[in-house]
């Protein structure tokens, strides 16, 4: 009689199996980095294209005003929209990211800030940019800032609870849109720069629009004002529009290369400096220049250089770091 050997199955031992779970882990231990790696550049060519689009903006609002948007303000000389519904108005109120909203195809939204003064407070009528503040606009939010919320909406530390608007991650450079002295120290919001006869240094050597932190530091960096507008920072007190912009300064704060950018200041509640442009991405901040170009600065740039590429008509040269 022949008996039929039953055939043993081998299974895994438990060394293998432990080998196993290793080889997966490293594995994942290699992906995870990459995928943050692609994310991370995926964000700062999202960024990078806000920018630029910002940046074309400003040109065409400057081909149909003949003068930039003041950094904060009604413009010098006053900038005159055509008037809604037939309505008369008066010039807008606001800064270079609402004055440049119409050329960034949200011009709807822009008409939706007209504020017809019915409740009898004493501003005059006109675009005035605390209407319709709590929408938040997708091109002037960077996906890597950290410190804004999925909704685009949020307070900081000491912000009105009550009132929370949209929040922004870009910023002005005060150097253009602004009136400075011999030092660059600012004097007066509205300015009146024109291109390329402000621009003395050469438009591709100043940075008009830099990144910075939606919230930062005790301010609800509220850039967007409202909606991306880039106008205040908004603080328990109500605003303060010489945190507006970046290299800015009324009495010499964080004016000259100690205005330098920041790179991914942690936390962002504590230690995130309002006056300084603050950049999410890794190493760099993206800048948009007055030529319609956009720049990547290394985080290692010269502060000397930064202060030079934030001048438009000083004199100075840039370093060979630029």
């Amino acid at each position: 009689m022949r008996f039929l050997r039953s055939a043993r199955v081998k299974g895994f031992t438990l060394i293998e199996l432990l080998v196993v779970i290793a080889i997966i882990a490293i594995l994942i231990a290699l992906l995870v980095p990459a995928v943050q790696k692609v994310r991370e550049a995926a964000a700062r060519t999202q960024c990078t294209n806000n920018l630029k689009q910002m940046a074309l903006a400003l040109h065409n609002f400057h081909d149909s005003n003949k003068v930039l948007p003041p950094l904060l303000g009604i413009g010098r000389p006053r900038i005159q929209p055509g008037p809604k519904a037939g309505q008369p108005n008066n010039p807008p109120w606001g800064n270079p990211l609402f004055y440049i909203l119409p050329y960034i195809e949200q011009d709807t939204f822009y008409r939706s800030t007209y504020d017809p003064n019915v409740d009898g407070n004493n501003s005059s009528n006109g675009y005035r940019p605390w209407i319709n503040r709590w929408t938040p606009m997708k091109g002037y939010i960077c996906p890597s800032d950290p410190s804004i919320p999925a909704d685009g909406i949020g307070p900081g530390v000491y912000v009105e609870w009550s009132d929370s608007p949209s929040l922004c991650t870009y910023s002005s450079n005060a150097q253009v849109f602004g009136i400075t002295d011999v030092n660059g120290v600012l004097i007066d919001w509205n300015g009146g720069s024109r291109i390329p006869a402000s621009f003395t240094d050469g438009t591709s050597n100043t940075i008009v629009f830099a990144e910075r932190y939606g919230r930062c530091g005790y301010w609800a960096n509220n850039t967007a004002y409202p909606a991306g507008s880039g106008g205040q920072v908004w603080n328990w007190w109500g605003y303060s529009s010489a945190q507006a912009a970046f290299a800015v300064s009324w009495s010499g704060t964080s004016i000259g290369p100690a205005s330098r950018f920041q790179s991914q200041p942690s936390p962002y509640q504590t230690n995130c400096n309002v006056w300084l442009a603050s950049s999410p991405h890794s190493g760099v901040m993206v800048a948009a220049l007055g030529d319609a170009s956009v720049r990547t600065l290394s985080s290692g740039l010269n502060p000397a250089t930064w202060w030079a590429a934030c001048t438009p008509s000083s004199g100075d040269s840039l370093g060979v770091d630029w």
